[in-house]
């Protein structure tokens, strides 16, 4: 299945909903309140064959929305994220939108400092509440480059945390450490993914970060505060959906390789208790062959021992 939605002028980003429908999120010029120049969010629901239920347009005259993602609540209702350069502390603050089933919104915030935030992505963490991360030039206190950043807010969008990561400390120019992702593990806590300049190899590596539920992982970070605000934005609708056929031409996929280094910058607590086993272990079996009694002969290294 294709379906084109008119008025759509950027990416994309959705999901599967529980009825088995989609929903999405994008950005439009032509539906936008402050027309050309402007640019705002557009949310489509649509039915599991693609037909439009209904559309929201959120933005201001003044101010260019960009999307991030959108996830389906606990309440059937749906959360978008992505920033704005209109609300908020100033520069551009990470904004929250948070609609009903039918797509009426509930409420609407914005979180950041003066020196630029941006989100990136968001899951549905607990049994209400959301966790969002990005990027930041400073909640409170500028960064010369952009730190990743973790924001954790309850079902009404109130902040319960805000943590920032990286070379804080150093805070190097031109050099940053970004989130991409964000998901949610196993034990509560929360695993985030993107890439740093700082940390690694060299150059730009893969940056993973395992947190606790508080967001704690034991290094490279720093407790934040970021200003909320509520903004009103314009709400309006959006255009039709049409079918296409599909695309009939296969496509080849080239697959390869390769083995990354890697390196860990801390653990968050002390390492694991348990068996150590060393491969140059050297152990000694007499007699030989083996009567009835066997005896074992084993060197210990300095407060070592091990159990038969």
């Amino acid at each position: 299945m294709v379906k084109p939605y008119t008025g759509a002028s950027g990416p994309s980003y959705g999901g599967y909903c529980a009825d088995k429908g989609y929903i999405i999120l994008g950005e439009t010029v032509q539906f936008s309140s402050g027309g050309s120049g402007d640019q705002d969010f557009y949310i489509i629901k649509a039915d599991s064959n693609g037909n439009m239920q209904w559309t929201k347009v959120l933005g201001g005259p003044t101010s260019i929305e960009y999307a991030a993602d959108i996830v389906q609540a606990t309440d059937g209702g749906y959360l978008a994220v992505g920033y704005s350069n209109g609300y908020g502390a100033g520069g551009w603050d990470i904004i929250a939108i948070k609609l009903d089933p039918s797509g009426n919104v509930q409420w609407i915030k914005t979180y950041g400092g003066a020196n630029g935030d941006w989100a990136v992505d968001v899951s549905v963490t607990g049994a209400i509440g959301y966790i969002i991360t990005g990027y930041t030039s400073g909640f409170e206190s500028l960064q010369n480059s952009f730190r990743s950043f973790l924001l954790r807010i309850d079902g009404s969008g109130n902040p319960l945390w805000s943590k920032m990561y990286g070379d804080i400390q150093n805070n190097p120019m031109n050099s940053s450490d970004e989130a991409a992702y964000i998901y949610n593990a196993s034990d509560g806590g929360f695993l985030m993914s993107g890439a740093t300049q700082n940390f690694g190899a060299g150059g730009c590596d893969t940056w993973l970060i395992k947190t606790d539920a508080l967001g704690v992982s034991g290094c490279n970070e720093a407790n934040t505060n970021p200003t909320v605000t509520n903004p009103v934005l314009v709400i309006g609708t959006g255009g039709t959906s049409r079918a296409v056929p599909a695309a009939s031409s296969p496509v080849t996929v080239a697959i390869g390789s390769w083995q990354p280094q890697t390196s860990i910058l801390c653990l968050s607590g002390p390492p694991p208790v348990g068996r150590k086993d060393h491969a140059d272990m050297n152990i000694t079996v007499f007699p030989n062959p083996l009567p009835q009694i066997l005896s074992l002969r084993y060197r210990l290294n300095p407060n070592s021992s091990f159990m038969i």
